[in-house]
């Protein structure tokens, strides 16, 4: 179970996270933290092994390096859609509090096409997941 959540410094609270991408500022997902928690603990009480990457844990280097190892995958994080050009698509992870990582923290959609994942069941819940041309599958 992964999940991310970008949030804002706000006034005298604990500094938390924020990010640009292409222009655009990501703040917080009040919901988001929330939701995780709530799946990973029905997770929990059924006796199924999960897990939460949340906060500065929600990178994209962390997304990459254990979601393989998942048969259900739940991202809660920003999206991002480019009708111009699909595969600038993205989902917005935080970013590396290191300069050592290779990622930027944006999984752009040919990034995804790399990934080797087992799962069983990948759900998105992000803004923009919903957006974007009807493609009906070749069979």
């Amino acid at each position: 179970m992964l999940a991310s959540r970008y949030l804002a410094q706000r006034g005298d609270s604990t500094v938390l996270r924020s990010a640009t991408v292409r222009g655009k500022y990501f703040e917080e997902l009040p919901n988001s933290e929330k939701e995780v928690s709530d799946i990973h603990r029905s997770f929990s009480e059924k006796g199924l092994f999960s897990q939460e990457f949340l906060r500065q844990d929600a990178t994209e280097e962390a997304f990459k390096a254990n979601a393989g190892r998942y048969s259900v995958v739940h991202i809660a994080t920003h999206g991002l859609v480019d009708e111009a050009d699909p595969r600038m698509s993205a989902l917005v992870f935080t970013p590396n509090d290191t300069t050592l990582s290779q990622e930027d923290g944006i999984l752009y959609a040919d990034e995804v096409q790399d990934l080797k994942l087992n799962a069983d069941l990948v759900v998105l819940s992000s803004c923009e997941s919903g957006v974007g041309k009807m493609v009906r599958a070749r069979d």
